[in-house]
């Protein structure tokens, strides 16, 4: 059973004894250890964020625990989660991390992993993974540069590829977007496929603070 793990990464109220920055550093020390004992020589990681307040904090923190144990981390920015799976296969990483918690409250925030394959990863990865996590000890983490790799063009191109075929004209599409990630794709895929879009929370307030799954 997981400790940390729940049924979508590890999550909890920022500022808890499991999500705060200390903790992310661990667990992205944790990760690049995972990786190293199953073969992956020199990893490499992909991070990615949501918009959350805490999410930049608790990226630099995850980035430098994942130094600290020999990663070479690739930063996708702020991205929708699937993006991140995509970006991490396009560019054969070794595995890829968002900070995020979904439809949670803004207060809220998670480490979502995800294999060099864009897949979630198996309980028996994730113990491994929570076990190192507890053996960490404070070292001084490294500090090389982390080369920022946009994806979002990208990850826009092959949505519209996959759904050529789907032709929105006439429709009349409300999103909200609750002033997530997802600001930055999903209206401009629907009008591209050619419907006519109204949208709300597009970037100007707090993340599924009185929109999105909030309401």
């Amino acid at each position: 059973m997981t400790k940390y793990f729940g049924t979508d990464g590890i999550r909890g109220t920022y500022g808890s004894r499991n999500m705060n920055e200390d903790f992310a550093q661990k667990v992205g020390w944790a990760i690049c250890y995972f990786l190293i004992q199953t073969g992956s020589t020199n990893p490499v990681v992909a991070v990615g964020s949501d918009t959350r307040p805490s999410s930049p904090t608790l990226k630099e923190s995850l980035i430098r625990g994942l130094q600290a144990g020999g990663a070479i981390v690739k930063d996708f920015g702020i991205i929708p989660t699937p993006a991140l799976a995509f970006g991490v296969i396009q560019n054969a990483f070794h595995f890829g991390v968002m900070i995020t918690a979904s439809h949670n409250p803004y207060s809220d925030n998670g480490i979502k992993c995800f294999s060099g394959n864009g897949t979630k990863l198996s309980k028996a990865q994730e113990v491994e993974i929570e076990q190192t996590t507890e053996r960490y000890s404070s070292i001084s983490p490294a500090t090389s540069r982390v080369e920022r790799l946009p994806v979002l063009q990208e990850y826009l191109l092959n949505l519209k590829n996959y759904f050529s075929g789907l032709n929105l004209s006439g429709m009349r599409i409300a999103l909200d977007s609750a002033n997530g990630a997802t600001c930055q794709t999903s209206q401009t895929l629907l009008e591209e496929l050619g419907a006519t879009v109204f949208a709300i929370h597009q970037g100007g307030g707090i993340i599924n603070e009185n929109c999105g799954s909030e309401h």
